[in-house]
């Protein structure tokens, strides 16, 4: 009946089926509401709840700088407090920045922040702001440098502690470490023999000095194939060179060696010493290891090298030298700084196919590289009544 109904009670004019009622109650606008912002608690009939939802405090629009959704009531809060876009001014130097950059200007660039010396943990405790940094470490600058050698002292003494420490540690192993890899009676490894080919080995014994700077840790190796009688001792502390993990060198068949016997090449050697670069020739290929050749110390050394060592390095071609007037043509120019790179005996030119002759006169006991006597550096005796000199350039 028309009377049973809250919204006809209130004066509703709506008529209709019993079916309908239900759905004219959710827009009757004498049906009563509550407003539909957040946290606001007004209760009326909804053709007057409309009204006020247009006006109600407690409704969300987007703040104007960082576009966070804030009630309407709380929007100046909001912008003066939590705001991260909003800009706030420095306490310190008055600049005005982002509210989410200010920690980071006080931290970085405000001249007005006060801040620690970076000694401070060392034993300089000094407060000052930004904009004294400069003149205070320039004021500072001895004390600081004194602060830096104690500490430097200290680290050293902790450093010469834990070797130590180290030491004595690997003294009470069974199995004595070096380069990376364990040396334990019975481990295979790959072992550079006394003239530098690298074979496979086993290690039979080591010994450690008895006392300390008593030669370091020795390693006693049998190579693989060979008889006992070439069984060695090698000290690991210093011939580090000569050990590699097994197979590294023995077993990498996917390495080309791409040199040519006769040709001059350049070796770091590590016997004799001081170790170096030297120029060498190619005298021997096999597999992966070539033998080459070269003078130290007025004598005449052979020594094998595998390509993948990084040892042995192609030479750059010679380029042609330009030709000075009144001095030399460059022809001989070139010849002279082919000669400054091959010193060795029987060298062989690249350019040519026979091997340099050598001249007919008596050569000196020592050429003036400090090997024996080689083709290079033989000169042909002056003539008794050498042509004149032209004059030298200005």
């Amino acid at each position: 009946s028309r009377e049973s109904t809250p919204a006809i009670r209130k004066k509703c004019r709506w008529v209709g089926t019993v079916s309908q009622l239900k759905s004219h109650l959710g827009v009757c606008p004498y049906e009563t509401v509550t407003c539909s912002s957040p946290g606001c608690n007004v209760r009326s009939l909804r053709k007057i709840v409309q009204m006020h939802e247009k006006a109600c405090p407690f409704r969300k629009i987007p703040c104007p700088n960082c576009a966070e959704r804030v009630a309407v009531g709380q929007m100046s809060v909001h912008i003066a407090d939590s705001c991260p876009e909003s800009l706030v001014e420095c306490k310190g130097c008055g600049l005005e920045v982002k509210r989410k950059d200010l920690a980071r200007h006080e931290l970085d660039s405000c001249p007005e922040t006060t801040m620690f010396c970076v000694h401070y943990r060392h034993g300089c405790k000094t407060a000052f702001k930004r904009k004294n940094e400069n003149a205070h470490y320039v004021r500072e600058a001895v004390n600081h440098s004194k602060i830096i050698s104690t500490k430097l002292d200290e680290l050293e003494r902790q450093i010469f502690e834990l070797q130590r420490t180290n030491r004595e540690l690997k003294s009470n192993l069974k199995v004595v470490w070096q380069g990376g890899f364990a040396f334990a009676e019975g481990t295979e490894i790959d072992c550079r023999d006394h003239v530098g080919m690298w074979l496979k080995a086993e290690v039979v014994k080591t010994e450690r000095p008895v006392v300390s700077g008593g030669g370091g840790t020795r390693i006693f190796v049998h190579f693989e194939n060979w008889d006992s009688r070439w069984d060695e001792w090698i000290n690991a502390d210093v011939d580090t060179y000569r050990f590699a993990p097994p197979g590294y060198y023995t077993s990498c068949n996917n390495v080309r060696a791409n040199f040519k016997i006769g040709e001059r090449v350049k070796v770091y050697i590590t016997r004799p010493l001081p170790r170096s670069w030297r120029p060498a020739v190619v005298r021997k290929i096999h597999r992966q290891q070539v033998k080459v050749e070269y003078y130290s110390d007025g004598r005449r050394h052979e020594y094998w090298f595998h390509v993948k060592s990084m040892e042995i390095r192609h030479l750059p071609p010679i380029a042609p030298a330009p030709i000075r007037p009144g001095l030399k043509s460059g022809r001989q120019e070139v010849e002279d700084r082919r000669q400054e790179i091959r010193c060795v005996p029987g060298v062989e030119d690249s350019s040519q196919t026979a091997r340099v002759p050598t001249p007919p006169i008596r050569a000196p006991s020592m050429c003036t590289h400090g090997a024996p006597v080689c083709t290079p550096c033989v000169r042909t005796p002056p003539e008794r009544n050498p042509p004149a000199r032209a004059p030298a350039l200005p």
